[in-house]
């Protein structure tokens, strides 16, 4: 090691080497010293005198060599010590004055040896308390060595902080002086001063922060430093805040770990409490860095109490859960977009409408939730970015076979610019088609799908005074549709419209106009058609129903047409229609009789397809009727009605179901109603079919009682017509003596009591009487 690096320290130890060093060769001396007083005892005084004066010359030499070293070994440690080492007289005369004192001062040894220390090294304003530490040294008035800081003025006029360690040099009760070791610490004191000015602007800056600051050491988490704020929301003083565990306060028993020490994140930034002096938690939002003070691991850990936003977050968490219950409740599907269209939030009714999750809705635009590309087209949520207002648009998107009714309204910042847009999705497929429906009932028949008679008149009216010539207009009506309502029910009516109805329309092109202008009329509307090509068109028509009946006989259909052609000029429509109907009016009275007499026949094929008027039903119940009728005496045009009445009496069965009519069992209340009906039905047939008006009363009134329990009018006695009465027992005859669906025949003998038992009842008695009387006649 080089000398002028050596310590204080480690120069007090060389020069203790030093002494002992010398004490050893004082031992050396001492034992040179008896070995030859022992010499001199033993050997005459000559040789004893040389020996001793020899041993003295040694000793002498000795000492000298050794009292030579040592000085310059001392010599040497002083000069190459680095340390101010500096010797003063009793005066303050300088002695001594080492390298590093040169290298310190700027002065050189030989400027300033002998000089006075006070007048030249020390600085005036420290001169008395030097010069008093140094006379209460000579009066032996303090503790030796004393330690002590004092500056000295350099060769150069500045001063260098010096710190000394002072010793007395006394020899006999006598102050020779002092020697002083200094060490230069004005570096040392200059950083000393900056780091404390640095602390206290430190200090008076954290204190002014409104966020409270700790700093914990990183391995016992003892609060090393805390500034006001801090120590205020804690509610200690600051220095009873010093020294306590940072989890006593800051994240309280230590709840969960350290980020920084035992996750070992870099920084943290997290919400915690801080557990305040005497009880009670404040929310604040803290930060925590690593960092090293005065070689020191720390933690710096700023916080700030976040009570009013944690109020506010509160409210605003009740705000938004208010709101998107609001939004949820809303029943039709409302979304909030950006202005890059993506959506923002949907509320349930939009999940559920474009049948998505929330997640997989997330950051998609409004178009790419339906699956599409690009945007809709026209869409009002582009419009409304364009206008800054409300922005409604109605269309049918495929993807969902939906029609929506979207209105998008933008939502403005107080500039006045769009930061959001609500539009809201109406499902109006219901309505749309409630009002395609209205719109095509306004213009279309129910029943028949064509178009109606307002639609009709529309159309006529639009060519009124058109010079679109030729015109031709062709009115059907069908023949005999009352006649088969009142048979066969409304049901079968409509079913021979529909018939009808389809049987025109296929006759005509797409472009013509084919309506049903009431019950039982169609009409044709056809431009740019003339004579022949109308004729053609009411031809089709007659040969498309030959192809009908000929493929469906059960109800025959038949319809009379008539038309008219308007071919040049300006055509008055209405005049035209006129003609049409006149001519569709000449060809119905030709057609009605033969109409109604077809079906008539039908409607007996379909008894007769049932089973209930078979030729020998008929021909036996007329032979019955007959004989009773002459038995009492009635006239020939009587009888003849009665034959009539016995062939048409049940015909409103055809009216009946199947169903009832076929029964096994017995018939329930409703099916018995059903059933009775058949009077009515009959009745309402016999007064539309030519020739069968006079009996149409017989056949409502056929099932009627004697003692008025029958129906459907419950008359009873004599009341009941005649007719009715000798029908009631040979129907009733025949009906037991022969097969019905529903049971067995029953001998004769067996029927004829069981008329006589019902006499008075169900039946005439006196008529009862007479049918007896020829049956034993007749059975012999």
């Amino acid at each position: 090691m080089n000398d002028r690096n050596k310590t204080k320290a480690q120069l007090l130890e060389e020069l203790r080497r030093l002494r002992r060093e010398i004490n050893e060769l004082r031992g050396v001396r001492d034992a040179l010293r008896e070995s030859v007083q022992l010499r001199a005892m033993s050997a005459d005084s000559e040789d004893s005198s040389a020996c001793a004066e020899e041993w003295e010359a040694l000793e002498y030499m000795q000492a000298i060599d050794a009292l030579v070293e040592a000085k310059n070994f001392t010599d040497n440690l002083i000069q190459t010590a680095n340390l101010m080492i500096v010797g003063l007289d009793a005066c303050g005369s300088i002695k001594l004055f080492n390298k590093t004192a040169e290298t310190i001062t700027g002065y050189r040894k030989s400027e300033i040896f002998g000089k006075n220390w006070f007048d030249i090294i020390v600085p005036r304003d420290r001169y008395p308390y030097v010069w008093d530490m140094f006379r209460r040294m000579l009066s032996k008035k303090v503790v030796l060595p004393i330690p002590l800081e004092n500056p000295v003025i350099t060769q150069s006029g500045e001063e260098r902080l010096i710190s000394w360690q002072c010793s007395g040099l006394w020899k006999k009760d006598k102050f020779e002086g002092v020697i002083c070791f200094g060490v230069d610490i004005t570096e040392r004191k200059r950083m000393e001063e900056a780091l404390r000015e640095s602390e206290n602007r430190l200090k008076i800056i954290l204190d002014s922060v409104q966020s409270g600051i700790v700093v914990v050491d990183a391995e016992t988490f003892e609060i090393v430093s805390v500034n006001r704020v801090a120590a205020e929301m804690i509610g200690l003083p600051q220095d009873q805040v010093v020294g306590a565990a940072c989890n006593q306060f800051i994240c309280p028993a230590g709840k969960g770990s350290c980020p920084i020490t035992d996750l070992g994140q870099s920084i943290d930034h997290s919400e915690r409490v801080l557990l305040r002096h005497g009880g009670g938690t404040v929310p604040i939002i803290k930060t925590v860095v690593p960092a090293t003070l005065n070689g020191r691991r720390c933690l710096v850990e700023s916080f700030t109490e976040i009570s009013e936003r944690k109020k506010v977050e509160e409210e605003l968490r009740n705000a938004k859960a208010l709101l998107e219950g609001v939004l949820d409740a809303i029943p039709d599907a409302v979304g909030i977009q950006d202005p890059d269209h993506r959506i923002i939030r949907l509320n349930k009714a939009g999940y559920r409408l474009l049948q998505l999750t929330p997640e997989q809705a997330k950051g998609k635009r409004c178009f790419e939730l339906i699956g599409r590309t690009s945007r809709c087209r026209p869409c009002a949520t582009e419009r409304a970015w364009r206008t800054k207002r409300l922005e409604r648009v109605e269309k049918y998107v495929p993807e969902l076979g939906l029609y929506l009714d979207c209105r998008s309204n933008p939502i403005l910042d107080e500039n006045g610019e769009i930061q959001i847009v609500v539009e809201q999705f109406y499902d109006v497929t219901e309505r749309r088609r409630m009002e395609e429906q209205l719109q095509h009932l306004s213009q279309h028949d129910p029943l028949t799908g064509l178009y109606n008679r307002t639609y009709f008149e529309d159309a006529m009216h639009h060519l009124e005074g058109s010079r679109s010539t030729p015109i031709g207009i062709i009115l059907c009506d069908v023949d005999g549709l009352k006649l088969v309502n009142d048979t066969m029910g409304h049901d079968a009516g409509d079913n021979l419209l529909v018939a009808a109805a389809d049987v025109i329309r296929k006759c005509f092109r797409h472009g013509d106009v084919v309506a049903r202008i009431g019950g039982d009329e169609f009409a044709v509307l056809l431009t740019r058609s003339d004579r022949t090509a109308v004729e053609g068109a009411c031809q089709r028509i007659r040969d498309a129903l030959a192809k009908y009946n000929e493929a469906n006989p059960e109800i025959p259909l038949s319809i009379s047409v008539g038309f008219a052609v308007g071919e040049e000029g300006t055509i008055n429509v209405g005049e035209l229609y006129k003609e049409a109907d006149n001519n569709m009016y000449r060809e119905k009275l030709h057609r009605s009789r033969s109409a109604r007499s077809a079906i008539v026949q039908t409607l007996m094929k379909t008894l007769e397809a049932k089973d209930f008027i078979t030729e020998g039903h008929v021909d036996r119940l007329q032979d019955l009727v007959a004989g009773i009728a002459a038995a009492i005496g009635l006239p020939d045009h009587r009888v003849s009605d009665l034959r009539l009445l016995a062939l048409f009496h049940d015909i409103g069965k055809v009216g009946v179901s199947d169903r009832i009519l076929l029964k096994p069992g017995p018939l329930t209340a409703d099916e018995r109603a059903e059933m009775q009906r058949h009077c009515e039905i009959g009745h309402r047939i016999a007064q539309s079919i030519p020739d069968l008006p006079p009996i149409a009363d017989w056949i409502l009134k056929h099932h009627e009682w004697w003692n008025g329990e029958g129906y459907p009018l419950g008359l009873k006695g004599e009341d009941i017509p005649l007719e009715c009465r000798i029908l009631a027992i040979a129907d009733a005859f025949d009906a037991m003596t022969n097969d019905r669906p529903y049971r067995k025949a029953m001998p004769v003998e067996e029927a004829v009591e069981e008329l006589k038992r019902c006499v008075g009842t169900q039946f005439d008695p006196d008529l009862v009487e007479e049918f007896v009387k020829l049956f034993k006649q007749t059975n012999g």
